[in-house]
């Protein structure tokens, strides 16, 4: 798991503060209260850790971001104050960039392909490795799969000085406990990517197969319940029911025969109907015909009434203007007597007069007239008589004849009524029946799909547990080839010894015998072998003692994690690893320590990075080793503190 830091930079309220970490020992010491620790906190941070707010954190720190290059990938992680989603932005081997925003908890959804959830889970993409699940429980083959996350791994990378002299990797802490084992049995092999493939895939085969074989269990009660047991009994009520409904059918059709066999009776009245239709629709017409001709006729003889006195005020005006000769103008007034007007031309308007001898005056005519209108009005009225009198008698014929045709009518109705009547209930009663039988036809037919879903469901379960069984074998296959796991431990026991030897851990010799419990992971030294001097670290006595023995082990782990290529961040983060140790009282423990680390650094471990914090400097007689110190302190501009103009207390 391949991890290098390259720098982390503070974003401050008044300043911008940027640290470079590219180097292979980055070593920061100095004076208390001038943000020592605060570095690796805020790298832990930036990894998705928690922040512990000192004063100046609280009062200046806006955001914190991280450069850094995991497993090829170019990666800048970005996190505010008090924010839980870290924005990771990073640019892959082949030069893609991408970005999106990680949060430090699992996600409702994916946020980034099908299986990335959080922080965690896109940290372990960039090592290339798939997220890590583990049984919950060691004991239960059916235990549920809970994840590893990277957190869990940093708590072998990261000794934070809170925790260096009062735990070790979190064994006090039962849960936590639980996931340092986990890691440790990652990390040396009892436990592969590959078997984790395998406990998830069988995790979910069985989650299915539980799933399907409830369903199955569901569906038989269910069955049971309303009387089917098999497909075959349902099989059967199908067929007597499709059975029912055929006769049904049949019965209905020679209803339908029957029907309109009968319906014939009522042809002779029907034809006897039809002409009485005829006839009374042209009598209707004639009916009409007359009525419209009497109204006209009417109207004609109101015509020449009104003209019988429209010719007797002509004939009053005539005599009375007849003969008048005129002094005016009857429409201006003028003097017309002095004019000269030629004989035969109208004295008013002078117009021509054409004198006829024969010509009548209308008074002569008058008489005539009238006897012509009267002998007119006379003729109009025997007419209406006439078409009144028609009229009358071809209503009475319409009368008569709609009288048959209602008696024709009522005798039919009568008739397909009493018929109908005798056909209606046996109607009813067979739709009835082809309705039920349709229904339960139905209903037996969906109920069908039940036994088949069944076996289908019982198909896939054999199928399932076929597959766990193969799964299973190859777990077990797996967990034999596994037995180098055994040869790690024992290096890691022997490697551990040896560095306390090295350092000088009070109490440690050469005859001392260690050993890691393969189940608890304790470490028991039994001095010279003896089981009953046995002590471990939380009986190691004073506080300096037990950090220089969680140090040490930390180191063991990483040399033979580096020396085996074993699953295990190429990063450790030491918080002051002389915690409670005086390096003038001590010195011998403070030199041994250091030249230590700087010679694994420059051999086993020299593709791991240290971020080491600490009170003195101790300067490497190594001469080509990668490192940067900083001295630091809280009131010194020469020697400024992390946020460098801060002066707080």
């Amino acid at each position: 798991m391949k991890i290098r830091l390259k720098r982390l930079t503070l974003q401050c309220r008044q300043s911008r503060e940027i640290l470079d970490l590219d180097h292979q020992v980055n070593f920061f010491h100095g004076k208390i209260s001038a943000g020592k620790s605060s570095i690796v906190r805020l790298i832990n941070y930036c990894l998705g850790g928690k922040l512990e707010k000192t004063t100046a954190i609280q009062k200046e720190l806006v955001s914190a971001s991280l450069f850094v290059e995991i497993g090829g990938n170019q990666v800048l992680l970005e996190r505010t104050i008090e924010s839980n989603d870290i924005q990771a932005t990073w640019k892959n081997v082949n030069g893609e960039e991408f970005s999106v925003l990680a949060p430090i908890a699992t996600a409702g959804g994916p946020i980034w392909e099908d299986d990335i959830f959080s922080l965690s889970d896109l940290l372990f993409y960039f090592f290339n490795i798939a997220p890590i699940k583990v049984k919950k429980s060691k004991v239960q083959d059916s235990s549920p799969l809970v994840r590893l996350s990277f957190r869990d791994f940093m708590w072998y990378s990261y000794l934070d000085q809170d925790h260096l002299d009062s735990s070790f990797f979190r064994l006090e802490d039962t849960f936590k406990s639980n996931k340092s084992k986990d890691v440790m049995r990652f990390v040396v092999g009892y436990y592969s990517e590959k078997l984790s493939q395998l406990e998830i895939r069988l995790e979910d085969f069985s989650k299915e197969k539980a799933g399907k074989t409830s369903a199955v269990a569901e569906l038989k009660k269910f069955l049971v319940r309303f009387g089917y047991d098999s497909t075959e009994k349902v099989e059967k009520e199908i067929s007597e029911t499709a059975e029912k409904l055929s006769v049904a059918k049949i019965e209905r059709k020679k209803l339908e025969e029957g029907y309109i066999k009968a319906t014939h009776s009522g042809d002779t009245l029907r034809k006897q109907i039809l002409p009485l239709v005829e006839i009374i629709a042209q009598k209707e017409e004639a009916l009409f015909d007359l009525k419209e001709r009497i109204i006209e006729q009417k109207s004609l003889r109101s015509e020449l009434i009104s003209s019988k006195f429209k010719l007797t005020r002509a004939e009053s005006v005539d005599n009375v203007l007849s003969g008048v000769s005129f002094e005016s103008c009857p429409q201006c007034g003028t003097n017309i007597q002095k004019r000269v007007i030629p004989t035969d031309h109208c004295s008013l308007c002078q117009s021509e007069l054409k004198k006829n001898d024969n010509e009548e005056t209308l008074s002569s005519n008058a008489d005539i007239f009238r006897l012509e209108l009267d002998d007119r009005i006379k003729e109009l009225d025997n007419s209406i008589a006439f078409h009144n009198r028609a009229t009358i008698s071809l209503a009475k014929e319409l009368v008569d004849f709609r009288n048959q045709k209602k008696k024709l009518d009522e005798d039919l109705r009568n008739k397909l009524q009493v018929y109908e009547s005798q056909y209606l209930a046996g109607f009813r009663e067979v739709d009835s029946n082809i309705a039920k039988y349709e229904e339960r036809l139905k209903s037996q037919q969906n109920m069908l799909q039940i036994p088949k879903e069944i076996n289908a469901l019982e198909e896939q379960i054999d199928k399932l547990t076929l597959e766990i069984k193969k799964v299973r074998d190859n777990i077990r296959n797996e967990q034999s080839k596994l037995n180098q796991a055994n040869l790690h431990i024992s290096e890691i026991e022997e490697q551990f010894k040896e560095y306390m030897y090295e350092v000088g851990v009070p109490g440690v010799s050469k005859e001392d015998t260690v050993e890691i419990n393969r189940k608890t992971w304790e470490v028991q030294i039994y001095p010279k072998g003896e089981e009953y001097l046995k002590w471990n670290f939380f009986n190691a006595g004073s506080g300096g003692k037990k950090t220089l023995f969680n140090v040490c082990y930390a180191l063991a782990i990483h040399s033979v994690a580096a020396r085996n290529e074993l699953p295990l961040p190429t990063l450790l983060m030491i918080d002051t690893p002389m915690k409670n140790i005086g390096e003038d009282v001590n010195e011998d423990l403070f030199n041994n320590f250091y030249n230590l680390l700087y010679s694994l650094a420059n051999s086993v471990l020299k593709n791991t990075q240290f971020v080491i914090i600490d009170k003195e400097f101790f300067k490497p007689q190594i001469e080509d080793i990668d490192l940067q110190s900083r001295f630091m302190t809280p009131d010194d501009d020469n020697h400024p503190p992390l946020i460098r103009y801060y002066r707080g207390a």
